[in-house]
């Protein structure tokens, strides 16, 4: 089985920790391949949709690269499994919000804002560090991996509000409020933290996804 990880186009300036991801894929023993064009999309057994920079230019990236197309193919007519990261869970949503109200890829219903204005002035903007998840609706083989590992790293300054709040597979809470980090639906996976950052807890959560049989 080969994990394929989407490269917007970035990955020689080390943007959007591609490498990072790719890495701790190796770690715990996957084989990984780098996605640039439609067809190599198509043939993965699994993909890793990773955030690289503002959401307006991952799309921009993916659509002038015809990704996009290819990455609704392969997740809703061939059922691939995919699991997205942080910015790249955040342009699954219908609206964007970063550098202006820009479309998202549409797959789920909702908007991207920034974390402020949920937050009182003392907070402290973009939310980096560590942070523990509640888990909401995620399967038992999850849980049991997650058992003991609930704190994630996190960096980001935007957070999604879908408009079905079943799609959210866990939250976390910051300055007293609590936010979305994590939707999920039949093959599709997708956090706000970063897995490959998050040592054991990410591990665990990465070794799940290579056994996810959705």
């Amino acid at each position: 089985m080969q994990i394929g990880i989407i490269d917007y186009g970035d990955r020689s300036t080390g943007s959007g920790n591609l490498n990072s991801i790719n890495n701790s894929l190796l770690y715990i023993g996957a084989k990984t391949k780098f996605l640039s064009n439609p067809e190599e999309i198509l043939k993965s057994d699994k993909i890793i949709l990773p955030g690289v920079g503002a959401t307006s230019h991952m799309m921009k990236n993916l659509k002038s690269k015809n990704l996009d197309n290819a990455l609704k193919e392969a997740v809703f007519k061939k059922g691939t499994p995919l699991l997205g990261i942080c910015a790249g869970m955040q342009i699954m949503a219908t609206n964007l919000t970063e550098f202006g109200n820009h479309e998202g890829l549409g797959w789920i219903k909702g908007n991207v804002v920034n974390l402020k204005k949920n937050l009182s002035e003392k907070d402290i903007i973009p939310h980096m560090g560590w942070s523990e998840i509640i888990l909401n609706k995620v399967d038992n083989k999850l849980k049991d991996s997650l058992k003991n590992y609930k704190s994630f790293y996190f960096s980001h300054s935007y957070s999604m509000l879908p408009h079905d709040i079943n799609l959210i597979n866990s939250f976390f809470e910051y300055g007293n409020k609590k936010f979305v980090a994590g939707v999920s639906f039949e093959n599709v996976f997708a956090v706000q933290f970063h897995p490959e950052k998050s040592q054991i807890s990410g591990q665990n959560l990465l070794k799940w996804f290579l056994n996810w049989k959705p």
